[in-house]
């Protein structure tokens, strides 16, 4: 998957990554990336088209561009939004074949998913790893030692776990921040003892997933990096050693945009 050098040097690429809540973009120029712009998702549709020109405004000419996004209609908005760009349009969910080999046998995996997969093979080229995404799900990824997509895990993310034990008790558990500390000892009430049962439950599945993944990987030295907004919460809980990657579907759309 790594490019040679110029190959690298003569690509401008936009990528695009549209998460549940928020639509992260970040230039790609000579295969450096440029700082992250971000916005609402809100702004995918026509009375946003402003803010969305806002977040793309002052951009060279595009190489490529290249986009991760699941929502139904999301690829309409994006076409329509992005036209006065004037550069090749690829969304990662239409690729065809797929941009990785992967054992699926009902669907395809999650083009955010995909996107995480083509960017842990760029980061550990010629060896397994495993990816956590701590996102409004938390996801996980596996890949081999050539890059193809072995799955994973996905469970309700952090927030989502929040908000499902207030609506699945119809508001009797609070809705709390689950960014406040974690008790150390003894909660001193109830939002504390959801905050604990979140966090810590999440990273004591993380840790089973995590052992499951090795073992299925057959290398207990494999490399595991995280990402998404989360990962502050759970990190500093888990029982094995990570490394981080803050924006890895964005590096992902990167190189498979060098693939194109």
């Amino acid at each position: 998957m790594t490019m040679p050098d110029n190959a690298r040097k003569s690509l401008t690429s936009l990528s695009i990554d549209a998460g549940n809540s928020r639509i992260k973009v970040q230039l790609f120029k000579g295969g450096s990336p440029h700082a992250i712009r971000s916005a609402e998702r809100s702004c995918l549709n026509d009375d946003g088209a402003q803010i969305f020109a806002e977040l793309v405004d002052g951009l060279p000419e595009l190489d490529c561009i290249s986009v991760s996004c699941a929502r139904l209609g999301d690829e309409e908005v994006f076409r329509r939004l992005l036209e006065p760009l004037n550069s090749p349009l690829h969304f990662l969910h239409r690729a065809d074949p797929s941009p990785l080999n992967h054992f699926y046998t009902k669907g395809s995996p999650g083009p955010d998913r995909l996107a995480a997969a083509i960017g842990l093979h760029d980061f550990y080229p010629g060896e397994p790893a495993i990816s956590i995404d701590f996102g409004t799900a938390t996801n996980t990824v596996m890949v081999d030692a050539d890059g193809g997509f072995l799955g994973g895990a996905i469970l309700p993310g952090i927030r989502a776990q929040v908000h499902l034990l207030n609506s699945a008790t119809g508001g009797s558990l609070p809705i709390v921040d689950p960014a406040e500390p974690v008790p150390v000892k003894i909660p001193d009430g109830t939002q504390a003892s959801i905050r604990l049962g979140v966090i810590l439950g999440h990273a004591g599945a993380l840790d089973r997933l995590v052992r499951h993944h090795l073992a299925v990987l057959g290398d207990e030295s494999v490399p595991i990096l995280v990402t998404g907004g989360n990962a502050n919460l759970v990190v500093p809980h888990l029982g094995f050693a990570v490394e981080r990657a803050p924006n890895l579907v964005l590096h992902g759309l990167a190189c498979w945009a060098r693939q194109l």
